[in-house]
C-alpha cells in the first residue's frame, strides 16, 4: 500500500482521481431560433470561449441536414485558438441521420475527454455542402463569439450559436 491507490487490483491514476471532489456542470447557450445554413466553404462552425481548468466530455449543436448534399461525416471538435491544433474530436453522424433542412435538433456526443484551461473552439465540422445550424440572431453571451473558418478563422460578436458543453471541474481542497 503507496496510500495512493487502492490495495485491491488498482486500476492506476483513475483510483486516484475517483477520491478528488468534482462538480459536473453544462454550460450552454440555448436562446435564438435563426435557422441558419453553412456554405461549403465555412464547413466549420461554432462558439470561440475561454474554458477554466474544466474536462470536457460531451457536446451538443442544434443542427440539421441544411440542404444540398444529405450525406457527409459529422464531427464535433476542439480546436485551441492560439494554434488551431485539435484538442479533441469526434465522429457525430453521417448528415443523412440528421432531421430534415427545417427541422433542426439537438445532437449530443461523446467527446475527449480532455482537461482545457485556454481559450478554444468548439466546433462542428462537416463534408460535403451544406449544414444547418441554430444560432441567436444576437450576442446572448458578450464573453464568447460565433466563430466559422471559410480559409481562415471569423469571430462574430452579433451573433451566438446554440451548443451544450458537459464539463468536469475539479477543486483544490
Amino acid at each position: 500500500e503507496d496510500g495512493i491507490r487502492d490495495v485491491e487490483r488498482s486500476r492506476g491514476l483513475g483510483d486516484v482521481y475517483k477520491r478528488q471532489p468534482y462538480t459536473t456542470s453544462t454550460d450552454h447557450q440555448e436562446d435564438g431560433d435563426w435557422w441558419y445554413i453553412g456554405s461549403s466553404s465555412t464547413r466549420r462552425r461554432g462558439t470561440l470561449k475561454t474554458v477554466n481548468a474544466s474536462v470536457i466530455y460531451r457536446v451538443g449543436f442544434h443542427i440539421s441536414q441544411g440542404g444540398g448534399s444529405t450525406s457527409g461525416a459529422v464531427y464535433y471538435r476542439i480546436r485551441r485558438a492560439s494554434d488551431d491544433k485539435i484538442l479533441a474530436e469526434t465522429y457525430v453522424c453521417d448528415k443523412s441521420d440528421l432531421n430534415p433542412d427545417t427541422s433542426p435538433t439537438w445532437v449530443e456526443a461523446d467527446i475527449g475527454p480532455v482537461f482545457v484551461d485556454d481559450q478554444v473552439r468548439i466546433c462542428v465540422e462537416y463534408e460535403n455542402s451544406y449544414l444547418g445550424m441554430t444560432n441567436a440572431d444576437e450576442d446572448k453571451r458578450p464573453d464568447e463569439y460565433f466563430t466559422y473558418w471559410d480559409g481562415s478563422w471569423h469571430n462574430s460578436s452579433t451573433v451566438d450559436c446554440k451548443y451544450r458543453l458537459y464539463t468536469i471541474s475539479s477543486h483544490v481542497m
